[in-house]
């Protein structure tokens, strides 16, 4: 909601030109005065000028005043003059010539911003596959949800590395500018934190004795827990693959990558 309210707020309210991802566009928001489901400040957020309607979060639609204020608003749109699709430099509305070039180079800065986002986009997959290489054994194994026990040393040391690695990174730099890859990076990470809760101390061992930790070999309270266990690996495998195919298809997967990941969970 936040990524859409943002979406919103800069390409069409703000806006202050038509470009490919822009347009200013008139913007009416309301709240409902006796709304105790979403809040009046939420409701308003960021949009200027929004205001309020008699009504909770059912009845608004059935006030008078919604429809007096919504025939009103038809009203002013229909009587105003049809948006220019020309260049605005100085607060002057240019034309002809001056038009052309002005246009010209609002699509040049808009090609400019689009190799912007391509750029930060592919540092950030960079990082990403870093930490989480498709080609890695140790990651082959944690996606496989029969494969136990998990070598401690070998798998589970990387796969903590991994988590602190990705941790890191949601915290200390941007998203990705794509929201595709945006929302595909997030729906991993969640997927990640979860399995992340049953790959510590709590589920597996440690087993002074041997160097891995098997949960099979523990007592029954914790072999109940096996089948959430494989469903965590499983929901992450499947959240990664999606990730790795998006970055794919946005080519930001190298070759040798991209051959190792479609293998997916096989050991």
């Amino acid at each position: 909601m936040n990524d859409a309210r943002s979406l919103v707020l800069q390409n069409i309210i703000n806006a202050r030109a038509f470009t490919e991802a822009s347009c200013p566009i008139p913007f009416s928001v309301y709240a409902g005065e006796e709304d105790w489901v979403v809040s009046a400040a939420s409701a308003r957020s960021s949009f200027p000028d929004a205001a309020a309607l008699p009504g909770n979060h059912f009845t608004i639609l059935s006030s008078e005043r919604t429809f007096s204020t919504l025939k009103q608003l038809l009203r002013s749109a229909a009587d105003s003059e049809p948006p220019q699709t020309t260049a605005v430099s100085a607060g002057l509305t240019t034309r002809g010539t001056a038009a052309t070039a002005e246009q010209s180079k609002l699509a040049a800065a808009a090609e400019q911003g689009r190799a912007a986002v391509a750029d930060a986009d592919v540092k950030k997959a960079a990082r990403v596959l870093d930490a989480l290489p498709p080609q890695a054994g140790w990651l082959r194994v944690v996606r496989n949800p029969e494969i136990l026990p998990i070598h401690y040393d070998k798998v589970t040391v990387k796969f903590d590395a991994a988590c602190i690695e990705l941790r890191t990174e949601r915290e200390t730099t941007a998203d990705f500018l794509d929201q595709g890859l945006h929302t595909a990076f997030s729906a991993m990470t969640e997927a990640l934190d979860a399995l992340e809760s049953f790959m510590d101390g709590s589920m597996f061992g440690p087993d002074d004795h041997r160097p891995w930790r098997d949960l099979t070999e523990h007592p029954p309270s914790r072999q109940r827990d096996l089948p959430l266990l494989a469903e965590a690996r499983l929901h992450f495998s499947e959240r990664y693959q999606a990730m790795m195919n998006l970055l794919n298809a946005s080519g930001l997967l190298p070759a040798e990558a991209s051959k190792a990941t479609d293998q997916g969970g096989q050991r």
